[in-house]
């Protein structure tokens, strides 16, 4: 797994600073890939949402989504979030065997959750940390 923060060369508390994503590239391919950003959620705590969490559909089950679930929950707790959020217009199996669960609309983020197109379907999922 390869991680690196966005924004290198960057302030530390600079937006772009504050966003994590990894990939997994065995063989120079990508199989998936997971966003991760700070924000403040509806209750003025420090809060991570995930976003485009993908596995490619020829290497799901092989333990790709685990270990980038894993890695962002581990990165989450590091930077002090209370809850992580994200949003799937899937089953979101993955997330609920990590212990997210559906709901929690009104204490995600307003800014990312207002950014939801209603059109797509997307349900949040949220869990806490700690």
């Amino acid at each position: 797994m390869r991680e690196g923060p966005c924004g290198t060369g960057r302030s530390p508390n600079s937006p772009a600073a504050r966003r994590t994503s990894w990939s997994w590239r065995p063989a120079a391919t990508v199989r998936g890939g997971v966003g991760l950003r700070i924000r403040t959620d509806a209750r003025g705590l420090a809060a991570v949402v995930l976003y485009n969490f993908c596995v490619a559909p020829g290497h799901q089950g092989r333990g790709i989504g685990s270990a980038l679930l894993g890695a962002a929950l581990g990165e989450a707790g590091a930077r002090g979030a209370a809850r992580v959020f994200t949003a799937t217009t899937g089953g979101g199996l993955l997330f609920l065997r990590y212990g997210f669960a559906f709901g929690g609309e009104g204490g995600a983020p307003p800014a990312w959750r207002a950014s939801l197109d209603p059109a797509r379907g997307s349900r949040v999922l949220v869990r806490p940390l700690g």
